[in-house]
């Protein structure tokens, strides 16, 4: 009998007004695919799917809008997410979204979506403020390689 188990169920829902993000949580710490709605009183409304709302998250700026990702990382009491936004706005880039991705070790990952197409710029910044840039992006790849054989260019010329 169910009866017999319901000690060891785990209630979980969500209210009509809750936003989308606080509902995108209550599905992840659920593990679950489908979840309960109700109302102040507590009467069940319906269910929201987990397609639904990630449909929500598809359609914001920060995954349909184009741009670049740049994740960075520093000490968890010393990245600013104001100083975050204060260097890719100075380069000239829109900050399309930001969350923290990761905390491990007394260090604080950023993940920021950027609409702006010199990413190398704000890369370079982010370094010169003692950022760690965890993501590879490919101009910065690019000066790499232009380092790398003018390095080659020099050893050939000095022989």
């Amino acid at each position: 009998m169910v009866s017999d188990y319901q000690y060891a169920l785990e209630a979980f829902h969500v209210k009509k007004q809750t936003n989308w993000l606080d509902i995108l949580e209550a599905f992840a710490l659920n593990a679950s695919n489908i979840m309960p709605v109700l109302d102040e009183s507590g009467t069940y409304l319906g269910y929201y799917e987990l397609g639904d709302i990630m449909d929500l998250f598809n359609n914001t700026p920060f995954l349909n809008e184009a741009g670049g990702i740049v994740v960075v990382e520093k000490g968890s009491g010393d990245y600013s997410f104001s100083e975050i936004c204060q260097i890719v706005e100075a380069e000239g880039g829109k900050i399309l979204g930001a969350f923290i991705s990761k905390i491990e070790n007394d260090v604080t990952q950023a993940t920021i979506k950027i609409g702006h197409t010199g990413m190398n710029e704000i890369v370079q910044t982010f370094r010169r403020y003692s950022y760690n840039v965890v993501s590879e992006h490919q101009e910065d790849k690019m000066i790499k390689d232009l380092k790398e054989r003018s390095d080659y260019l020099d050893k050939y010329l000095n022989i």
